[in-house]
């Protein structure tokens, strides 16, 4: 080495005794560098050089004036923890090596007995641990940064994680999986993990809940190391609610970055300055850019132009501000993705600090779809408005103390009021005073429990007669408190005729009837055209056969006649061998009696749902009939079966020796029916929302009870919450979607089974799980409410 390229090293001695601290100078004299040395006897002393001047390593005598062991140490190291520190002993101990270095020192030398080779590279080694020791503490702290990043996505994650040990105990839950279980997280932590554990698998299973019903939800389980040992990471998707996609977790240099990137939507991690540190697949699906474009650029690379300038200055904001007002809130803003076009977005911000720095992460999600769907929400709405202002029946709006919100035109000209007039005022003016108290009082009932409310009364309109009005309201809980929404329908000319209601009743009840037969029309077509077509097949077929055998039938005239005239025509003979050969004489024998046979099979059948139908549809009689409530109920199992057979697997289980019953015969057949179909549209609207195609179940069973029988109709359908259970027999109540049910289907069947047959219904059901119907009828018409009873009595 040259004296141009020689490094100059900076030596601080603490050392009091004098002959030693010269022997130190004249080894470092013989340095192939330029050292300067500088000296103290006091470790006070020494300490103030170090505040003065920057020293490349410190040589270091423990026993001070001032100072002795390993307190001489422990107060360089407090002072100035940066500096390496070589310690000149008079021992050669290798324990005592050991010490020093817990104590903080790099090496140590035993004076008088080194020479000044071994004296250089100590002090060369002891300064290079010392700068791989700094650099060390950078990296920890560099990892620390990033554990408590993917520590806050888990714990801030829509998606429910749970952390398993390998020996099946729950090491760390975050809230989302707390809800999931539906305990506090506390209570998790600690717990056995009771599902299986398959690496790699995406299973559907059951999470038990203590007071809750269980939770279906998809499993996705991993391999990671948890503080430093191997663990399962899983993630759960609540599929009792929704059906989504999983994405496939992917292994990665980062033990938290696997849940990270198996996020749907984007997760972006940003420092102080806005630039972004972390980004997972959910923000190259969201965004278009991949993670090594964006790493260390701007937030305001995946913002509009016009809307970063703002972005900026918010940021500055937020990032003074000691609690951040955003986080903990979801907000909208406009996104910008890597083809310039603009997106609605929604963000969920949260803010966290490691050693005094601040960080942010944010999970974006593009809610294009949503904006669709407030927007077609609103022309929703807007053709409500024009729907309502044409409806020939009153329509309104109001607050929870009747005060008009909304009117339409016929509700306005039906009180004799303007809009402007109706907004604001309350409807109770316009109550008739005999009804006024009553009417009111009930609202108030209906307000307290948030329930629907209907009544007959009379009103005074502004100008004119008393009108009787037929009024609907249901109460529904807005942000900013109840309202009612509700109809008002003029029925004075319906009250003053009385006398009509017993034939409205016939009427409501045949049009029901009407209409299930109308909706069974399709299907028994459907039913019948499957035989008949297979009737026509063998049909033909019989025909094509007929033709070959008249073929041989002709040829055997033809010998007939010839062998009257005397002789053997073998020429003819041949020609029969031939005919027979041709039309497959063989086959024809054993394939048309078959044919026949199933083409009778096809008639049976044919003859055995018109024969069911038309059991079904008779109208029967005033007066009750004796019938075999098994062969009823078989009839219109075989009428109903359209409506049934692609959703369920209908099964019965009939009491061969159950009795007669007197009953009013198509009206017991059109309950029976009203239950099958509500069964298979219960079942219907479970397996859509449960997103699959199984079939469900509908088992009806038969038995005699002393004086009645018992029918039961269950079914795997939705079940019926308990907050609608008492009101399922109501007239013109139904909880199936608009177009699929007029709500006198139930209503009907109570009347025909209680009032008209002195018999009981009743319901038995678990949300989710299935509903069974109970129908009990006496045996004889003569049988009183009282027998009916008994018999349940007994039963039970």
């Amino acid at each position: 080495m040259t004296q141009d390229t020689k490094a100059d090293l900076s030596v601080l001695l603490i050392e009091d005794n004098p002959v030693d601290a010269a022997l130190v100078g004249k080894i470092l004299k013989k340095a192939d560098m330029r050292v300067r040395l500088s000296v103290a006897s006091t470790l006070t002393d020494g300490l103030a050089h170090i505040d003065n001047a920057a020293f490349d390593v410190l040589l270091l005598d423990l026993h001070l004036p001032d100072s002795h062991g390993e307190e001489t140490l422990t107060r360089i190291r407090e002072h100035e923890p940066r500096i390496p520190v070589v310690v000149l002993t008079g021992n050669d101990d290798d324990q005592l090596a050991v010490q020093l270095v817990r104590w903080g020192a790099q090496d140590y030398l035993v004076k008088g007995r080194c020479d000044h080779r071994t004296f250089l590279r100590t002090i060369r080694y002891a300064i290079e641990r010392q700068r791989l020791i700094e650099e060390l503490d950078d990296v920890r702290k560099e990892l620390s940064i990033r554990e408590a990043s993917y520590r806050n996505i888990i714990t801030n994650s829509m998606y429910a994680i749970v952390i398993v040990s390998t020996d099946r105990i729950i090491r760390f839950v975050n809230p989302a999986a707390a809800a999931l279980y539906g305990t506090d997280i506390a209570n998790l932590p600690g717990r056995p993990f009771e599902l299986p554990i398959r690496i790699g698998e995406m299973l559907d299973i059951t999470i038990p809940r203590t007071i809750q019903p269980p939770i279906m939800a998809k499993m996705h389980m991993v391999d990671i190391l948890w503080n430093g040992e191997a663990a399962y990471l899983a993630t759960f998707d609540d599929i009792t609610e929704r059906t989504r996609a999983r994405n496939e977790l992917k292994e990665s240099e980062l033990r938290f970055k696997t849940l990270a990137q198996s996020i749907n939507d984007a997760v972006i991690s940003a420092d102080a300055s806005g630039n972004i540190i972390f980004w997972n697949n959910g923000a190259t699906r969201t965004f278009g850019y991949l993670e090594a474009e964006v790493l260390g650029r701007s937030m305001t690379c995946l913002l509009p132009a016009r809307c970063r300038a703002k972005h900026q200055r918010e940021w500055r904001e937020v990032r003074e501000q000691d609690q951040p007002e955003l986080v903990g809130k979801t907000v909208e803003l406009e996104g910008l993705d890597k083809n310039g076009h603009e997106f609605p977005l929604e963000l969920s911000p949260s803010s966290w600090e490691i050693q005094g720095r601040r960080y942010f992460t944010g999970i974006f999600r593009d809610v294009t779809e949503r904006h669709k769907a407030v927007r077609e929400l609103r022309e929703n709405g807007l053709r409500f408005r024009m729907l309502s202002e044409s409806l020939p029946i009153g329509l309104f709006e109001a607050d929870a103390y009747g005060r008009c919100i909304y009117t339409n035109n016929a509700w306005q000209t039906l009180f004799g009021v303007s809009f402007a007039d109706s907004i604001g005022a309350s409807w109770k003016k316009w109550i008739h005073p005999n009804f006024r108290d009553e009417v009111w009082d009930e609202w108030a009932d209906a307000r307290r429990d948030l329930s629907r409310y209907e009544r007959k009364f009379q009103v005074q309109p502004q100008s004119g007669a008393s009108l009787w009005v037929h009024f609907i309201a249901s109460a529904m809980m807005y942000d900013d408190g109840i309202r009612f929404i509700g109809t008002v329908t003029d029925i004075t000319d319906n009250m003053a005729a009385e006398i009509d209601r017993n034939n409205l009743e016939i009427t409501l009840r045949h049009s029901q009837k009407m209409e299930a037969i109308g909706q069974l029309a399709a299907g028994i077509a459907h039913e019948i055209n499957t035989p008949v077509q297979f009737i026509g097949d063998h049909t033909w077929f019989l025909l094509d056969a007929f033709g070959d055998i008249m073929k041989v039938v002709e040829k055997c005239e033809s010998l007939a006649a010839a062998c009257k005239k005397g002789g053997i025509h073998t020429e003819l003979i041949a020609e029969i061998d031939a005919a027979c050969e041709e039309s497959d004489l063989e086959y024809l024998k054993a394939a048309v009696p078959t044919s026949v046979k199933q083409s009778l099979e096809g008639v049976d059948r044919v003859a055995t749902i018109v024969r069911a139908m038309k059991e079904f549809s008779h109208p029967g009689v005033d007066d009750k009939t004796a019938i075999d409530l098994n062969h009823a109920i078989q009839n219109t199992i075989d009428v109903a079966r359209n409506e049934w057979k692609y959703v369920a697997d209908v099964t019965t289980q009939f009491d061969a020796d159950l009795p007669i019953v007197e009953c009013k015969v198509s009206e017991v057949n059109q309950v029976i029916l009203n239950m099958i179909v509500n069964a298979a549209h219960a079942i219907e609207d479970k397996s859509k929302h449960n997103g699959n195609d199984t079939l469900g179940s509908i088992h009806i069973t038969t038995r005699g009870l002393e004086s009645v029988v018992e029918v039961r109709i269950r079914d795997s359908g939705t079940g019926i919450p308990d907050e609608l259970r008492s009101r399922i027999f109501d007239p013109f109540f139904t909880s199936k979607e608009v177009g699929k049910g007029t709500g006198q289907g139930l209503a009907i069947s109570h009347n025909v089974i209680v009032n008209k047959h002195g018999g009981s219904i009743d319901v038995e059901t678990e949300p989710g799980v299935g509903t069974t119907f109970v129908i009990r009828l006496p045996v004889k018409a003569a049988s009183s409410a009282v027998a009916v009873q008994n018999a349940e009595a007994s039963a039970e």
